[in-house]
């Protein structure tokens, strides 16, 4: 027993030390910071969020060239040159001047328009008689009749391009959403901790009180010194269990400001508000209707199953034979004298050729694009599997979420009614204990009930809150809740530092 009661003191003693050392958590002063703009702060210098946006940059670049492959594409060509030849009885000069250029303007139905200006002249030395000047034009123009041919394969590319934007939309409407999600999650856990250390702190005050009270019912004699013990012991236990609390609230305070990007020195300090009220939830099918409105998931398998609508349309196209129309009209002109007259001679058409053609390609004993279209339905088959998938997950997810929330709304409930419950058993136990009817180990097992209720009405509190901002998120709708505009992230966020008064951020 001895042993007991000197290994008891020796804790004591160390967890003396140990507090006595180390820095207090400052919680009452310091930088405040709501949670709008823990949010702001968060769409700003997240560095998830801003790898997304700087990634939008290159999708809407690619979809710029997707649009601009339908806009007509040019080259030009200058090319002049000049000859001196020497020989032991003659001498000859003579250059050269070539401007060309060529166009094709790319159709919507799958052909495409050409033209071509070539402008050339020889230019002859002294002794030649003349030199010689050449023009002519040429326009053309063919269309798949079969395969390849049709405003859906013509435009085929750029209809995936603007999908593939959607898709790209609709992924950093998801990071937003999640990154946001997260910001709160970490401000309120930093919260939790804040309120938990404050419950272990006043625990502790009441258990110091205590002590004092005893030690002097000792003096008194009105108490055998062997009492102090429990209530010794206790306080080191408290103690320790307050150096453990400063750690994790100062870990989440740490957590929060990385997830911002911001220096992890700062005395950051959220505002509490943990006002608990009932739930406005929505009939199942008015939720799905939002989630089918609003969320990205499902608006991306969509997309997943449009473009494998695509793919079976192009394979299925590929079976096709290959017959094109081709036509075609051209003219030039030459002259001796300058460039204008030989510009005139193939400007008046007399020198003309025209043509009309079709062209059929035929397939022989070849797998590829059978095989190609057996993948492509097979990969449609699969879409159509996904998709209805995807929206039972959803459905799921949607039940499993909104039960949740009603079922913590009454753990909320249930653990306010159990702290008020516990708080009066506190104070009948201290007035039992101070009239000697009651033992010390009764009191303090009377005290850790009641700070085990405190934490689970915290725990159930911030569990509630998250859990409707996960069902937000689920809807698809947490971003127009918090009025949050993807094009315009950071035009509230200049404003926060001057209001918070915090420091520049860590670079």
């Amino acid at each position: 027993m001895q042993l007991i009661f000197k290994a008891l003191f020796i804790a004591f003693g160390l967890s003396v030390l140990m507090v006595s050392t180390h820095a207090v958590i400052d919680i009452e002063n310091g930088y405040y910071m709501t949670l709008e703009e823990c949010i702001a702060m968060t769409l700003r210098q997240n560095q998830t969020i801003d790898n997304s946006y700087l990634d939008r940059i290159t999708q809407k670049n690619a979809l710029v060239n997707a649009e601009h492959a339908f806009n007509p594409q040019g080259t030009l060509t200058i090319g002049p040159s000049w000859t001196h030849a020497i020989t032991p009885t003659s001498k000859a000069e003579s250059g050269s001047a070539n401007v060309s250029t060529a166009w094709t303007q790319a159709l919507k139905t799958g052909g495409s328009l050409n033209f071509a200006w070539n402008k050339s002249t020889t230019l002859l030395g002294k002794e030649a008689k003349r030199s010689t000047y050449s023009d002519g034009f040429s326009l053309g123009f063919t269309q798949p009749l079969l395969k390849g041919g049709g405003f859906t394969m013509g435009t085929l590319s750029l209809t995936r391009a603007y999908l593939t934007e959607q898709g790209n939309v609709l992924s950093l409407k998801s990071t937003l959403m999640t990154n946001i999600q997260t910001a709160i999650t970490r401000y309120r856990s930093y919260i939790n901790q804040i309120e938990s250390l404050k419950i272990q702190r006043r625990s502790f005050e009441r258990e110091k009180i205590r002590l004092e009270q005893q030690e002097a019912l000792v003096e008194a004699g009105r108490l055998a010194k062997n009492d102090l013990i429990k209530s010794r012991a206790a306080i080191a236990s408290r103690e320790l269990q307050l150096l453990e609390v400063e750690n994790t609230t100062d870990d989440a305070r740490i957590d929060l400001l990385r997830f911002m990007n911001m220096d992890t020195g700062i005395p950051l300090l959220p505002i509490i508000d943990l006002q608990v009220e009932e739930p406005q939830l929505p009939s199942l099918e008015d939720a799905m209707e939002i989630v089918y409105e609003n969320d990205p998931s499902y608006q991306q398998a969509l997309i997943a199953l449009r473009n494998a609508e695509l793919s079976l349309k192009e394979a299925k196209d590929g079976l096709l034979w290959d017959l094109g129309f081709t036509g075609s009209i051209a003219s030039n002109g030459n002259a001796g004298r300058t460039w204008g007259l030989a510009t005139y001679n193939a400007a008046d058409m007399k020198r003309k050729t025209w043509s009309l053609g079709l062209n059929l390609v035929i397939p022989l004993n070849k797998r590829d694009r059978a095989t190609s279209y057996l993948n492509a339905k097979i990969a449609m088959r699969k879409a159509r599997i996904d998709f209805q998938n995807t929206l039972d997950n959803l459905k799921a997810d949607v039940i499993k979420q909104m039960r949740t929330i009603e079922n913590n709304y009454k753990r909320v409930q249930f653990a306010k009614e159990n702290t008020r419950l516990n708080a009066e058993d506190l104070e009948v136990a201290e007035i039992r204990f101070n009239a000697g009817l009651i033992t010390n180990f009764e009191l303090v097992t009377t005290q850790d009930n009641y700070v085990t209720t405190e934490n689970t009405e915290l725990t159930a509190k911030i569990t509630y809150l998250n859990n409707l901002v996960e069902f937000d998120r689920r809807l698809g709708t947490l971003l127009d809740t918090l009025q949050i505009n993807i094009d315009e992230r950071a035009a509230q966020s200049k404003r926060i530092r001057a209001q918070s008064g915090m420091p520049p951020p860590s670079t």
